[in-house]
């Protein structure tokens, strides 16, 4: 029993997962005999449910469990910089996470509108919207934008660069 015992915590350090995964991935019959075995070799084992898993740009760690899933947030690591972070589980899962807030930045699509005369460029759509006074239009001046590449307020045409 303790060799089996062994080979799942050896399993889970290494691949990560619950203790059922495990000694069901190697073929092992868990008994509570064996779960206590698993206790008294490593009391804390849940942390390795979430681990080393690849969620967009990040990578998880152990992470000890919290009270509830939607409170659980998890150690990972952003692929793109390297950095520790601590994430939402329920972010990582439903994938609106996908990487740390400076990286998503970095990534993200530098949009710029400017007039067709060239007299004015503005650093995204939302400065656009607002210094054109349409800043609760800005939902449709962005889709216009997107879709038609170009947009005519007040008699000048505004383009995307």
């Amino acid at each position: 029993m303790e060799k089996e015992a062994a080979s799942i915590v050896k399993y889970l350090k290494a691949n990560g997962g619950s203790v059922t995964c495990a000694a069901r991935e190697l073929n092992i019959k868990l008994t509570k005999g064996l779960r206590a075995e698993l206790v008294h070799i490593d009391s804390n084992l849940e942390r390795y449910r979430y681990a080393f898993r690849r969620h967009g740009n990040w990578f998880t760690l152990p992470t000890d469990k919290a009270s509830s899933r939607d409170a659980q947030k998890v150690n990972s690591v952003c692929l793109s910089c390297n950095q520790i972070h601590s994430v939402a589980l329920i972010g990582l899962v439903s994938g609106r996470s996908t990487g740390c807030h400076t990286c998503r930045m970095k990534e993200r699509e530098n949009i710029q509108v400017s007039s067709k005369d060239a007299e004015q460029t503005f650093n995204s759509i939302r400065d656009f919207a607002k210094s054109v006074g349409q800043l609760e239009q800005y939902q449709s001046l962005r889709h216009k934008l997107k879709s038609q590449g170009s947009v005519v307020v007040d008699g000048t045409e505004y383009c995307l660069n």
